[in-house]
């Protein structure tokens, strides 16, 4: 099996990757992330549902949708995109659609839907890897052609995202991941969006499910945890990068929630690429 392809970010990110022991932490982000596994068992939960991830099965992960990585079964293999279905805005009428699918797993498409995306997902990947001349348009002609399928079979989507245009809790996590790299606090969010504080903190914990403080740790974790499996950034740099005060606070709260440091968590992620490696040839 191969070690993680690190590769830079673009309009959208296509990663590879293995991992053995961590699971990654809860967080969200307002982009769409679509995940096919190649092998291996694992679990994501996608808000407050949890689906079970097998060879040839896919997830949608809609725009801010709160998801993590659970129960993997060792080694696995996957392929993710992430990307901004903004840049798929071509048509007024697939505007507002942020990709939250009623049935976000596979087991729950029919055969014809799922190999279609399947076929599409492995073109992107070998695009995306291969980088040819005219690679981006090959890559977001092949996502229209994702969503329009997903569109076709949950018809239902373009009304539901449509009444989701004014919904405050999609506006205050857009603005939240805009902003999460910088010193911002529940006074300064609210500030910016014109709520007193108190009435933002109750339509926070609403809207979220959790607090200000919570949501916004899960946010720069997350960006933490991204550089420590995919860079080589130094421990100080990584701290800054993910937008938290100091060193002090970013280890308190890393083993807080991952149970180890982020020196042992990225000594861990490259001994198991390295064992990957070995086992694949």
């Amino acid at each position: 099996m191969k070690s993680p392809l690190r590769l830079e970010r673009d309009s959208f990110l296509m990663a590879y990757a293995t991992h053995r022991l961590m699971p990654f932490v809860t967080h969200w982000h307002p982009s769409v992330e679509i995940v096919y596994c190649v092998d291996g068992s694992f679990s994501i939960q996608s808000e407050d549902a949890v689906y079970q991830m097998q060879k040839g099965d896919i997830i949608v992960i809609g725009c801010c949708e709160s998801h993590n990585f659970n129960s993997v079964v060792c080694p696995i293999s996957y392929y993710s995109m992430v990307f901004d279905p903004g840049i798929l805005h071509f048509l007024a009428a697939t505007e507002q659609f942020s990709f939250r699918l009623p049935a976000r797993h596979s087991a729950g498409w029919p055969e014809e839907l799922r190999e279609e995306v399947k076929s599409y997902i492995l073109n992107i990947y070998r695009e995306y890897t291969q980088r040819k001349c005219g690679y981006r348009m090959a890559v977001v002609s092949m996502l229209l052609k994702i969503q329009a399928l997903l569109i076709r079979a949950f018809p239902e989507c373009l009304e539901l995202d449509y009444r989701q245009i004014g919904n405050k809790g999609a506006e205050i996590l857009r603005y939240m991941s805009e902003h999460y790299l910088e010193p911002i606090t529940l006074g300064s969010c609210a500030d910016s969006m014109n709520f007193g504080r108190s009435y933002f903190s109750h339509l926070f914990k609403k809207e979220t499910g959790e607090s200000f403080h919570e949501t916004l740790l899960r946010l720069r974790l997350s960006k933490a945890e991204w550089l420590l499996l995919y860079t080589s950034e130094p421990i100080a740099a990584v701290v800054d990068k993910s937008g938290f005060q100091n060193e002090k606070t970013f280890y308190r709260v890393f083993r807080k929630f991952y149970g180890m440091s982020p020196i042992e968590f990225r000594r861990t992620a490259l001994e198991d690429s390295r064992d990957d490696y070995t086992e694949g040839g």
